[in-house]
């Protein structure tokens, strides 16, 4: 029976078979004897169900605006509610990546997976898993040399296409070729890669570290059988304890345990293996799958059984798809909603209904065209999605805080439903646009920060929604997001460490030349430095020089050096160092008195024994200006003097430091560090003679 009759008995149209067809319904009666050969039709709870016929729903281009030629690859991306789709091009043999709606619109390139090597297999097969808010695929080529690297999709950095490296034999990180790769509890297995210096080992089975895909210990890893025998697939049974099933051609594997300390591998069978890497699929606990023997299920735990079809259903035999060579790119797909296992080799397709697991029921039927992958998309359970109908707005940035490669970028969301997300996309000074971020939308305003970033570098901000494969409005080129309305741009800075004032000297260079040095360390060696005098900018530096020499300040006077480093902005003033220009000052002195004749001593520590000290003094009490007294020879430490004033009267000395050179006397600030020998005198009072 086709259908149901729902109405009283209308009047049918004759037919060459069966009892007719209801004029108003379309449903028609057809006898079991009818049955012999069924076709386009599925097998859909103890009925049939006609297929419906396909229709073109997307095209995808690729960055030269070329249409694509395969479509090799097609996944949901549930983090994401969305799918990816891979196509390639056999003109340039690019492989390109696209996300798309969950019903296969709304085409969005995120970008080129790479160039298919000479002589591989087209068009070239692909395996991908998603786990812990990333896809990964992998290029399922039989001959290593030609086998693309595994790269993983992370639509939560900036450059989503991320090329997957570890170092697995001590030399460093380095790309790595899986065949295929599946998600298994919390991990990543990818099989068919040895390590960078042996990297052909087909039998190899790694798995990655516990909840943490992209990482991937050296030591990680199971030989399925003997050497060189290709692992072709690796089935995750989702039952608990769930076994990994592990399909070689003829033979199959599983690995047992929950995690590192428990996982271990046997062979469960040596007859039966897998037929080609994309004809195994688990539904419920169970893996179909096809070998070079025909259909068969296992429960990833002990031999798998035949599930071969009724002798009266008219399908080519599977050892005619082994002699025609259709078995290489076939693949299985399952769909939920009629719970029938669809087995594809080009225009044939093998439906096994397995409503009743117990039961199962196959039907068979041709397509007009040859059909080479499939795939499920996602809507996230919540239909499909629809475009934004605003964007951020009120958006800035502001270096973090305590680094130099951070920038915080603030906005305000505008009419969100919380399944958007904000994309951030940054252009730096001279560089081009790409995107940082993307963070989903929450609240009335959000920030978030990018890091890694270039030092003082300003960078132009825009951002956009997206859901799906879908932007703001007039935001959906990315190309060129300057162009996108103006409140979705803003502008912002990473910071800059000052660097560190280290010393400073003088020198005279000849007579009418004098040199103040400043020496430092660079916080930023590839920075140019600023270099400021009494608050003034007077030069600037190229990167990575550490030392200056300022000949064009006044002499004998004292002047404060800071600095700055600078790219697009400037960092803080570092430390400032005060320097004379003149030699250094003599330490304070000191004064001791006599009670008798009226002799008194001046005493103090030379600071430069190569230099003369000069001795001023004035008498305080008959308020006299200060006047030369001597000159004490170089390395003098103590001068002393009779006075002949009166008892009681107050007199003040002060001493500098003289320098001779080039016939040019300079001098260094009074013994308090000033120009004042006023300000910097030592007072005493005369005793009786």
């Amino acid at each position: 029976l086709l259908g149901t009759r729902l109405m009283a008995e209308r009047p049918r149209i004759p037919l060459s078979f069966g009892g007719g067809m209801d004029r108003a319904t379309g449903v028609f009666d057809v006898g079991p004897e009818n049955f012999l050969d069924l076709r386009n039709v599925y097998l859909y709870r103890n009925r049939m169900e006609a297929r419906k016929g396909l229709a073109a729903v997307n095209t995808f281009v690729d960055d030269a605006a070329a249409v694509v030629d395969d479509v090799v690859l097609i996944s949901p991306m549930r983090s994401e509610q969305m799918g990816v789709v891979i196509g390639y091009q056999d003109g340039d043999r690019e492989l390109h990546v696209y996300r798309v709606d969950g019903d296969g619109t709304g085409t969005d390139r995120i970008g080129a997976w790479g160039t298919l090597p000479a002589s591989a297999h087209e068009p070239p097969r692909v395996l991908a898993t998603e786990s812990y808010r990333k896809l990964f695929f992998a290029h399922d080529e039989v001959v290593f040399s030609r086998r693309l690297s595994t790269y993983y999709y992370d639509p939560f950095v900036g450059s989503p296409l991320v090329q997957l490296t570890a170092d697995l034999d001590g030399a460093g990180d380095a790309p790595v070729y899986f065949r295929g790769v599946a998600r298994h509890l919390n991990y990543v297995i990818g099989w068919g890669f040895g390590t960078a210096t042996e990297q052909n080992r087909p039998e190899i089975v790694r798995v990655s570290m516990p909840a943490a895909p992209t990482s991937w210990d050296a030591e990680h890893y199971f030989i399925a059988g003997i050497r060189d025998d290709p692992v072709l697939d690796c089935q995750s049974m989702g039952a608990t304890p769930s076994p990994l099933a592990v399909f070689k051609q003829s033979e199959t594997y599983t690995i047992f345990g929950f995690d590192r300390r428990t996982f271990g591998i046997r062979r469960i069978d040596d007859i039966y293996g897998l037929a080609a890497s994309r004809l195994a699929i688990t539904v419920n606990g169970v893996c179909y799958f096809w070998s070079l023997e025909g259909p068969r299920a296992t429960s990833g735990n002990s031999p798998s059984k035949d599930l071969a079809w009724p002798l009266d259903l008219d399908a080519p035999a599977p050892a005619t798809l082994v002699a025609e060579g259709a078995l290489e790119d076939g693949f299985v797909e399952y769909l939920p909603g009629r719970r029938v296992i669809l087995f594809v080799f080009g225009k044939r397709v093998y439906a096994l209904s397995i409503w009743n697991p117990a039961d199962p029921k196959w039907s068979y039927g041709e397509l007009g065209y040859e059909v080479f992958c499939g795939g499920r998309l996602s809507s996230g359970g919540t239909g499909q999605s629809v475009p934004p109908t605003a964007a951020p707005s009120a958006v800035s940035g502001t270096g973090k805080g305590g680094t130099t490669d951070t920038l915080t970028v603030d906005w305000t969301n505008n009419s969100i439903d919380g399944d958007e997300y904000v994309e951030v996309w940054l252009k730096p000074t001279g560089g081009s646009w790409a995107r940082h971020a993307s963070v989903l939308a929450t609240g009335a305003t959000q920030n978030t920060d990018v890091a890694s970033l270039g030092i003082g570098v300003t960078h132009e901000i825009s951002l956009r929604y997206r859901r799906g494969p879908y932007y703001s409005p007039n935001s959906s080129d990315s190309s060129d997001p300057s162009a996108w309305p103006a409140p979705q741009q803003g502008t912002g800075s990473t910071l800059i460490n000052a660097p560190t004032m280290d010393s400073t000297s003088w020198t005279r260079v000849d007579a009418g030349t004098e040199r103040n040095v400043l020496n430092w360390t660079n916080t930023h060696p590839t920075l140019q430095t600023k270099i400021y005098r009494g608050g003034a900018l007077i030069d600037t530096v190229a990167a990575g020089v550490a030392t200056y020499n300022d000949e064009a300040m006044s002499g004998e006077a004292s002047h404060t050096y800071k600095l700055k480093h600078t790219s697009d902005v400037d960092s803080a003033f570092s430390n400032s160092i005060i320097q004379w220009a003149g030699p250094d000052l003599p330490p304070t002195p000191t004064i001791l008195t006599s009670q008798q004749g009226g002799v008194w001593m001046l005493t103090w520590t030379n600071g430069d024994a190569s230099l003369e000290t000069e001795l001023w003094k004035r008498n305080v009490t008959l308020a006299e200006s200060h006047a030369l007294e001597g000159t004490a020879g170089s390395g003098a430490t103590n001068s002393s003097d009779t006075e002949t004033g009166t008892e009681g009267q107050t007199v003040a000395m002060a001493v500098r430091h003289k320098k001779t050179e080039f016939a040019v006397d300079d001098f260094s600030p009074w013994n308090g560090g000033s120009s004042s020998a006023q300000a910097d005198e030592i007072q005493a009072v005369v005793a009786a003679p």
